[in-house]
């Protein structure tokens, strides 16, 4: 259990170190996609879907949050904590699948391929967005963490993504297209389309590293403005709009990569 004289007491990683932890622990992540996703379907268009879109690459940004917070507590990360970690990056492929589709921001290309409904048909791309899904809770559930662990992990994570959070947001940002909106609605748009998974990545190793939920406060700060600095990043690096125009112009948010 961790106190709040041992919370104070915690190193951050510098910039190497957090380099360092990504070389070490990223290979790791898309070899255990790679691995575990072998059988995912007994359809194999179905499997070949999920995997294309799990496979594609991508930062791996959010379960490297939650192994690097256990990491900073002094958890030794474990093939149950790998597991629990890994599977938010099954939802968030999700989420992607679903957020190219031609009803939604539709979009032929992701990370320079064609996506998922441009190669499989948007019926399948839907189904394997659809069946991504619960694999995540899936994963969480039979990980072979104690059972109170899965079961705030799983709660935190249907709240993020639910229709309080990443939902809300893609609904916010499908009725906002093409209108100007105040700053503090294009706020809450990031926080819960983008936002909301990376608070619960972070969420989700406070809760393996048994952090009291009174001193977790900071730190989830810390992944609120994270996650709202990770999507104005985004934006501009994807935008086709000079920067200095950035601030007179609306346009579709994109789904973080």
């Amino acid at each position: 259990m961790v106190t709040k004289s041992r919370l104070s007491k915690l190193t951050p990683m510098n910039k190497q170190q957090l380099a360092a932890f990504e070389a070490e622990w990223r290979p790791r992540i898309n070899q255990y996609l790679d691995q575990q996703l072998q059988a995912c379907s007994d359809r194999p268009t179905l499997a070949a879907s999920m995997r294309y879109s799990v496979l594609a690459g991508g930062k791996r940004l959010r379960p490297l949050l939650t192994l690097a917070v256990l990491d900073v507590f002094g958890v030794t990360i474990t093939p149950a904590h790998l597991r629990a970690s890994t599977a938010v990056e099954l939802m968030h492929t999700y989420s992607l699948i679903h957020d190219d589709l031609p009803a939604m921001d539709n979009d032929r290309l992701r990370r320079g391929e064609p996506t998922n409904h441009v190669k499989f048909g948007e019926d399948v791309a839907i189904l394997a967005g659809d069946a991504l899904q619960p694999l995540t809770f899936e994963w969480i559930a039979d990980s072979g963490l104690p059972a109170t662990m899965i079961a705030q992990q799983t709660l935190a994570l249907a709240q993020a993504t639910g229709p309080k959070g990443m939902v809300a947001g893609q609904v916010a940002d499908v009725l906002g297209a093409g209108r100007h909106l105040a700053l503090p609605a294009l706020q809450q748009l990031h926080r819960e389309k983008t936002g909301a998974l990376i608070h619960y990545a972070v969420q989700a190793g406070l809760i393996q590293a048994e952090v009291p939920t009174a001193i977790q406060d900071p730190l989830l700060a810390y992944a609120d403005a994270y996650g709202l600095a990770f999507q104005i990043y985004d934006d501009i690096w994807m935008s086709p709009v000079p920067l200095k125009n950035l601030v007179r112009r609306r346009t579709r948010m994109r789904m973080s990569i």
